[in-house]
């Protein structure tokens, strides 16, 4: 999705990417001592460490190694378990990358008519009472 402004004249003044098109996850399997093994539609892929998670709160259930193998890509491409444990698939990409979420998600570019202003003002905008 993009945002767009247009002024009087229809004139595009801004536009830019609404969400960074972040890759998505396209497999996940569980490995031993909490670890999963993912790839990424950019073909990012390798093993995330989960073990920090393991038996704290809700991730309790990990401790059960059947449920830990439950693991899958669920609704909106999180990281699942359950309905209830779920992680999301950005983090884990930033995980598994080492990237920040500077790098994943870059601020989009704004372009401006000439005479705009950021805030989105003609000349002639400014000069009204």
């Amino acid at each position: 999705m993009a945002v767009v402004t247009r002024c009087r004249d229809g004139e595009l003044i801004r536009s830019g990417p609404w969400r960074a098109m972040t890759p998505k996850p396209l497999e996940v399997e569980a490995r031993s001592d909490h670890r999963i093994w993912v790839r990424y539609s950019d073909g990012a892929e390798g093993e995330v460490d989960l073990s920090r998670f393991a038996g704290r709160g809700v991730f309790e259930l990990w401790n059960d190694p059947e449920a830990f193998r439950r693991v899958h890509i669920g609704p909106g491409n999180a990281i699942a378990w359950t309905d209830e444990i779920e992680l999301c698939p950005d983090s884990v990409y930033m995980w598994l990358t080492g990237q920040s979420p500077e790098d994943v998600f870059p601020r989009p570019t704004i372009h401006l008519a000439r005479g705009e202003s950021a805030r989105g003002e003609s000349p002639t905008d400014r000069d009204r009472p």
